[in-house]
């Protein structure tokens, strides 16, 4: 029975929508589908982790040169496997795109190299997995490529991506992981003050103290132990 009602939720509840649009069919409102995309960008923009940063090198001027090196900068991965792979049905921005339209100027070069390397990137999905990260070895870079990439700039991008999502792909030692959960770093400083701890809650005030003053976010985080 338990399993007879939950084959008939999926097939006619709340996920009916999305089976049709992953089995090629069904609509989505015009309206739903900007909303749904607004909701996402902020997911994206407040998703990323600045891990390190080192001297101070980011946030990088308007209008600088990049290299970019590795072969998913030419072939990102926009979404996942099972409900994470409906990336293909929406509108995409490249990563050479996204920095161009930032101001940004990018190694032509490096972006043929790796283009003319390989033009697809392995299966991964829920039952047939390649974990293959399809790079070219340090031999195919000619002395050249990497003689202009210096005259170019000095600064560097390195990009590296594997497709992940449902079934097969969890790290089997979380040992392994280098960053704790909640690390990331700012473009600025913030200084807590004024704290105050209750039962319930906790109240603070925020001071953005560094030299950026644009607008920046800061996730506060509370860890509580039961005595």
């Amino acid at each position: 029975m338990a399993l007879a009602i939950t084959v008939n939720l999926i097939c006619f509840g709340p996920m009916s929508s999305m089976i049709d649009l992953a089995t090629g069919g069904g609509t989505i409102e015009e309206a739903t589908s900007a909303e749904a995309m607004d909701v996402a960008v902020d997911i994206a923009r407040e998703g990323m982790v600045l891990l390190k940063n080192d001297g101070g090198l980011l946030p990088l001027a308007n209008g600088s040169g990049l290299n970019l090196f590795g072969w998913s900068s030419t072939n990102p991965v926009y979404g996942g496997t099972g409900s994470g792979s409906l990336n293909d049905a929406y509108h995409t921005v490249s990563i050479l795109e996204s920095l161009e339209n930032a101001g940004f100027q990018v190694n032509s070069d490096l972006t043929d190299f790796y283009t003319g390397y390989r033009a697809e990137r392995a299966t991964v999905g829920m039952w047939d997995q390649d974990w293959t990260l399809p790079e070219p070895g340090a031999d195919q870079y000619s002395d050249a490529l990497i003689s202009g990439a210096k005259d170019f700039s000095d600064v560097a991008m390195v990009v590296i991506s594997r497709p992940g999502g449902e079934n097969a792909d969890l790290p089997a030692d979380m040992a392994a992981v280098l960053y704790p959960f909640g690390h990331g770093l700012s473009y600025t400083t913030f200084e807590y003050s004024d704290l105050k701890v209750s039962d319930k809650e906790a109240t603070f005030t925020l001071t953005n103290t560094g030299s950026i003053k644009r607008s920046c976010l800061c996730f506060c985080q509370r860890y509580s132990t039961v005595l």
